[in-house]
């Protein structure tokens, strides 16, 4: 049995209280986590397509509801005097950008004819049956749908006559001086009636006041999108496939936010409505891709791991990374084991390199309170070499980021409808880097999206 003398026990013992010794422990005090809750924002202008379709249906159906029974008298002349009536359905149809209609009517009248002064007169009654087509040429004017009408034919189901003086006359030739007043008359009234019913301008406001209510694009990021409307442009309206079509333009301030909840600040009293030619599809707006200060230490710490940092007998190796927002800084703790044990924590800038798409920190420097530590207990961690390594390695890719970003936004450019009748149509053409900003939530990078987006608002009930 082997036996050791007490000076060589001594040594041992020695030996293990310096190695002890030599392993120091540490505990920094933490920059703490700013929570007050901020909201940052990027906001840019863009002008969206607004088109509006408008079924000739529904104003077939309006104007059917609003015009029934008598629709014109005349009194005007003592010998002829006659009323019109609307004996069917009113029906609209589209032929080469002109609304044709077919209104079904009765006239209803009498003739005086003779000499009265020498009290030679009779009166004689009539009723005759037909269908007016009329052609109508579409226009807005101050987002009112207006129509100009002209009768192109009328089309009498029997030509009835009267005996006058032993003689068959048609009736159609002795009215046939008030018809001109009377195709007149007939026109104005569709005119009246399509104008009473084509005032789009509640519609519009309705559609864009739904759109530009804030979206919640990412609850976990609370990313949310929303545009506040400038003005609005519109196009003269056309009518083609059994529809009228208005095509407006929104121009807006789209803005992403991460955060607090916008507020829903539409008003329509400050929006300007003006007529233009033409209205461009293309959007521009910015784009934010989140990175949580979770998943952020996540990466990082698979960046260290298997890695080393000092030299010779003074090393350490960093087992877990956390990343937080103090004073307009990120704080970055690294949690260490081997030459030392415990927490430091390094203050940094974070930078986006548009080239790898990472985020990288510039200005990496000790926390006060871990340098004072360091300089007296372990001066060798605090000297450049060590810190530009850790440097090297707290850095992360936001490729996915972007991904997922632009997907999220993309949803919303697929059919998207916020309100039924309004659907959100376009893609996304490209992303650019526009700047970087943090908060309590995560490290954002904006992009800026351009491409194409329209605002459909589809067969508006006219009621």
């Amino acid at each position: 049995m082997m036996r050791y003398s007490i000076p060589i026990l001594v040594m041992v013992l020695l030996i293990i209280v310096v190695g002890c010794k030599s392993q120091k422990n540490i505990k920094p005090i933490a920059p703490p986590e700013t929570k007050n809750k901020t909201m940052l924002f990027s906001t840019t202008t863009s002008l969206l397509s607004v088109p509006i379709t408008v079924q000739l249906n529904e104003i077939e159906r309006q104007l059917n509801n609003g015009l029934s029974g008598l629709i014109y008298e005349d009194n005007t002349d003592d010998d002829l005097k006659y009323k019109i009536w609307k004996t069917g359905a009113i029906t609209f149809n589209e032929k080469n950008g002109k609304i044709i209609s077919s209104f079904p009517l009765k006239i209803d009248g009498s003739y005086k004819y003779g000499v009265s002064a020498l009290g030679l007169s009779d009166t004689k009654k009539f009723s005759m049956n037909g269908v007016v087509e009329i052609e109508s040429d579409t226009q807005l004017v101050n987002f009112k749908l207006t129509t100009r009408s002209h009768i192109t034919s009328i089309k009498w189901k029997e030509s009835p006559t009267i005996e006058l003086f032993g003689k068959s006359v048609a009736i159609t030739y002795l009215i046939n001086p008030a018809l001109y007043f009377m195709k007149q008359k007939i026109s104005s009234t569709i005119d009246e009636k399509i104008t009473g019913y084509g005032d789009l301008k509640p519609y519009v406001i309705e559609g864009i006041k739904t759109i530009c209510k804030p979206i919640l694009l990412n609850e976990a990021y609370e990313s949310w999108f929303y545009m506040t409307p400038i003005e609005i442009y519109s196009t003269t309206a056309r009518a083609k496939n059994n529809s009228i079509h208005i095509n407006l333009g929104l121009k807006c301030t789209v803005n992403t936010s991460i955060g607090i909840q916008p507020k829903d600040n539409f008003n329509a009293n400050k929006l300007s409505f003006k007529a233009v030619k033409n209205i461009p599809t293309d959007f521009n707006i910015n784009l934010a891709a989140v990175s949580t200060y979770e998943s952020a230490g996540k990466v990082i710490t698979q960046n260290f791991k298997g890695e080393e940092f000092g030299s010779g007998n003074k090393k350490i190796i960093i087992n877990n990374v956390a990343l937080w927002e103090n004073n307009n800084k990120i704080v970055i703790e690294l949690s260490v084991e081997g030459s030392m044990n415990g927490k430091i924590f390094l203050t940094a800038t974070p930078i986006f390199d548009k080239e790898s798409e990472e985020i990288r920190f510039e200005d990496l420097a000790y926390e006060l309170s871990t340098k004072n530590i360091l300089l007296k207990s372990a001066n060798w961690l605090v000297k450049g070499l060590v810190l530009n390594k850790i440097k090297e390695n707290c850095s992360y890719s936001l490729k996915t980021n972007l991904k997922e970003g632009k997907e999220t936004f993309d949803t919303y450019l697929n059919n998207y409808s916020p309100s039924e009748g309004v659907y959100i149509n376009g893609q996304t053409h490209s992303l650019t880097f526009e700047k970087l900003e943090f908060n309590q939530i995560g490290i954002v990078a904006f992009m800026n999206a351009k491409g194409e987006m329209k605002v459909t608002i589809e067969n508006p009930k006219l009621d």
